[in-house]
């Protein structure tokens, strides 16, 4: 069987490996990641597809027989074409999809469902220090409101040059430990976490050392 695995996440890459021992199957990815993790034994295709009719255009011609959808649960646009082009192929399609983490006992969660909202709630925020772990895109938003001092969590350096002073960037890849991520608190005296609400288990460390040092946490509920 053919089959189109929509990548970006660590359980897509580890089903399109399996699938890969008895099946045919492309991983694709968007690619933001210039060296992501890859699934073995996978032909890997990346960028976008062109929209909803690109994509109708690819499942044709490769004769995809089936699709599953393991993107970012914060990539809701390449889902909505994953599901409307299998739709009009009728490709048979499954969807990976995760349960939004819930506030625990002892969390100082406030919610949020657009990055310009955290942006507001930045500026009318006293100066502080914080985490950003929102990814590179979401974040660079939130680099400009001034008054704080931001450690920018990103997996590969931006690609435009100079970072301003008030910005610390740590490049580094997850999954993180709570222990690390306690350190990692500690080490550059965060005020803040700001991070996105992935359901995905490898990513919660963060927000339990945060819970474990009383800092506040902003969870972006939706991308």
């Amino acid at each position: 069987m053919k089959i189109l695995v929509i990548g970006g996440t660590a359980r897509a890459r580890r089903l399109a490996t399996r699938l890969a021992r008895y099946n045919k199957v492309t991983y694709s990815l968007a690619g933001v990641t210039e060296q992501p993790r890859l699934p073995r034994d996978c032909e890997v295709r990346r960028g976008p597809f062109g929209g909803v009719a690109g994509l109708v255009a690819y499942l044709k011609r490769e004769h995809i027989e089936r699709v599953i959808d393991g993107s970012h649960p914060h990539a809701g646009r390449i889902s909505h074409n994953v599901e409307a082009a299998c739709t009009e192929c009728r490709v048979p399609r499954t969807a990976l999809r995760w349960r939004l983490w819930q506030p625990d006992t002892g969390d100082r969660w406030t919610a949020f469902t657009h990055v310009a909202e955290i942006s507001r709630a930045l500026t009318a925020r006293a100066p502080c220090r914080v985490l950003l772990a929102l990814g590179a895109q979401a974040s660079r938003p939130l680099l400009d409101v001034p008054g704080h001092h931001y450690v920018w969590r990103c997996v590969e350096p931006p690609a435009d040059g100079v970072l301003a002073p008030h910005i610390t960037l740590l490049l580094a890849r997850g999954p993180f430990t709570q222990s690390s991520e306690k350190a990692l608190l500690e080490h550059h005296r965060i005020d803040l976490v700001v991070c996105k609400n992935s359901g995905l288990s490898q990513g919660r460390a963060k927000l339990h050392a945060a819970r474990s040092l009383g800092i506040e946490a902003w969870v972006l509920e939706t991308g």
